[in-house]
């Protein structure tokens, strides 16, 4: 979790997505927690969840990937937004035709 969570934006975002519950009342102090429970632990390359987390970490650093998730992210946010991008495309597509 502590690789998970380093902010208190990754709280929330968690927190919308059902992934996570807290009674603490503020993301800030979740995020101080996790962060802080890993302190002084080593934790070696043979864990649980290693050949998951090295699949991740490849499928993020491909530069296709990141693009999209940059125009998803920046772009794409809300569908309106996606339809009205997708329309104005076709049209200026169909004008220059």
């Amino acid at each position: 979790m502590d690789q998970l969570i380093n902010s208190k934006e990754d709280v929330s975002q968690l927190r919308r997505h059902e992934v996570l519950d807290h009674w603490l009342g503020d993301d800030e102090k979740v995020a101080l927690m996790f962060n802080s429970l890993g302190t002084g632990v080593f934790v070696s390359e043979q864990f649980y969840s290693a050949e998951q987390h090295k699949k991740v970490n490849a499928h993020c650093k491909r530069w296709w990937n990141r693009l999209v998730a940059s125009l998803k992210r920046d772009y794409f946010t809300n569908i309106w937004v996606t339809v009205a991008t997708f329309a104005a495309g076709f049209l200026l597509l169909l004008t220059l035709i």
